[in-house]
């Protein structure tokens, strides 16, 4: 791990713990044990610390959803998908938390255009996959980016409900669930002739 590796995981932890106000540069390099001097080659200032963190959010994210292009067929590149989100909110926990850190928690005006760059990508992401499935016919023919929006809002309170411990399972149990449940959350907006099409994919990871 190098340093800036090691800075940035401190400043993770303090960011969760306490939010933007407790991240001071001194606090940090008493954390990471170094001085603020070493501290400060590395960022001017902590709202450049979080930037950097909130892009590492953001990229580790999207190394996850980028398996999903291995799939043969809509119908598995939205499954892997799934699964991908579903391996980067369980292991990269604390960095799925900053992912949906707004400019406000930050305590900023906006984010940076690389940043909102990277936001961007996910979304799309995200998008091409719901619209390929509406094109295969695999899901409803209505707008993609509502279809979107209902699909991503389950999986986040899904895995909201998992880390606030609401659910009273296990990460082998609730990988379970949360696959069983995408299938029926998937199969609510879908065609009924496309139900058994969609189980197929779906039960070969969920059982497996």
């Amino acid at each position: 791990m190098t340093q800036r590796d090691e800075i940035l995981d401190c400043a993770c932890q303090l960011y969760l713990d306490e939010g933007p106000e407790g991240l001071k540069m001194r606090r940090l390099a008493d954390e990471v044990g170094v001085t603020p001097g070493a501290l400060y080659r590395h960022y001017e200032g902590k709202d450049e610390v979080l930037l950097d963190l909130v892009g590492r959010a953001h990229e580790t994210l999207l190394g996850y959803l980028t398996r999903a292009l291995a799939g043969g067929s809509p119908a598995e590149r939205m499954r892997l998908a799934e699964e991908a989100y579903l391996d980067f909110a369980l292991e990269e926990a604390r960095l799925y938390k900053v992912f949906y850190a707004t400019p406000e928690l930050i305590g900023i005006e906006e984010l940076p255009e690389e940043t909102a760059d990277r936001a961007r990508a996910v979304q799309q992401f995200w998008q091409d996959r719901v619209s390929e499935c509406v094109d295969a016919g695999l899901l409803r023919d209505t707008d993609p980016c509502e279809l979107g929006v209902t699909l991503w809002s389950h999986s986040h309170g899904l895995l909201s409900l998992f880390h606030r411990g609401l659910l009273g399972v296990d990460e082998s149990e609730f990988r379970e669930l949360f696959l069983s449940s995408r299938l029926l959350a998937l199969q609510g907006v879908a065609p009924e002739e496309a139900h058994e099409r969609l189980e197929e994919v779906w039960r070969g990871v969920a059982v497996a």
